[in-house]
């Protein structure tokens, strides 16, 4: 079984994550920096580079970091227990959207944590997991990427 899976699931794999580093470059490129920014010099004489022998990229090989919306609100869930937020999956307008934060779960100490009333969040969009933003036809991803176990908490 493992070897007939083995070709098909390497093309998964390999297609997953290209397809995650082309849609979240610009954010990969600006937490590097961000984390990274005063260490370029000491990595790039550690690896023997010099700036002028990397290769140059094109403009339309970066994408633009996602900004957090005014109206958005970011919520980091960090435990590893259910996230803990009821979710109605069958809105008319297709997109997730938040039905509540039942009592004593981790959703609504997280929104208590940063002052905010967990009520407000009732029929609230989620428009993001893990810093990646998805749109109306990235609905199933989403919602696959808030059941995946192996996110970051």
């Amino acid at each position: 079984l493992a070897s007939y899976l083995r070709n098909p699931l390497r093309e998964y794999v390999t297609r997953v994550i290209v397809t995650a580093l082309t849609n979240n470059s610009g954010w990969l490129i600006d937490t590097l920096n961000k984390n990274l920014g005063n260490y370029w010099d000491l990595i790039m004489r550690t690896a023997s580079l010099k700036l002028e022998d990397l290769p140059k990229l094109s403009r339309h090989h970066i994408t633009q970091a996602e900004s957090i919306d005014e109206r958005e609100i970011e919520l980091v869930w960090r435990e590893k227990v259910p996230l803990g937020l009821n979710i109605l999956t069958n809105d008319k307008s297709g997109l997730l959207k938040i039905v509540d934060f039942p009592r004593g779960t981790q959703a609504r100490q997280v929104a208590q944590s940063k002052q905010l009333d967990p009520d407000i969040f009732k029929g609230s969009t989620i428009v993001g997991v893990n810093g990646r933003k998805y749109g109306i036809d990235d609905q199933p991803i989403l919602f696959a990427a808030l059941k995946d176990p192996a996110r970051p908490k």
